[in-house]
């Protein structure tokens, strides 16, 4: 098998509500998550448990740099309590890159200040409905 072409983050690239945040961000991800649901009987072959797969689940966190406009954009999707758009391109918007596309709520955000360091912001979507992988 030949080697894996490695990518590296920097030209990452997330959208929210139609507004581009990623000259803020420094760390951003996709998690997902699938419910199971315990289906062992009596008796079951083997001594093992046995699961069904249920729902899916997707999170998105953000860390990155605060300053007014990102915070902003966080609170403007906070207050307005629907789901919006995000975009979010792993490896950047070049045509043919890959690129997650759905709708979040804003669940929570932080404003973080320190003496000894640049001020951040932290928060975390929950995806409403379907993540489409697709190509910019």
């Amino acid at each position: 098998m030949p080697p894996v072409a490695a990518v590296h983050g920097k030209k990452a690239s997330f959208s929210l509500n139609s507004v581009d945040i990623s000259g803020w961000l420094n760390d951003a991800s996709l998690a997902k998550a699938i419910d199971t649901a315990e289906t062992s009987t009596f008796q079951v072959a083997g001594d093992a448990k046995t699961f069904v797969l249920g729902l899916n689940s997707s999170t998105i966190p953000l860390t990155g740099l605060w300053d007014a406009t990102v915070e902003a954009t966080l609170d403007a999707v906070d207050s307005g309590g629907v789901a919006v758009p995000f975009i979010f391109g792993p490896a950047g918007t070049t045509a043919g890159l890959t690129k997650y596309t759905g709708n979040v709520l804003l669940t929570k955000y932080e404003v973080k200040t320190t003496i000894s360091a640049a001020n951040t912001i932290t928060g975390e979507l929950q995806v409403t409905g379907p993540v489409t992988r697709g190509v910019f």
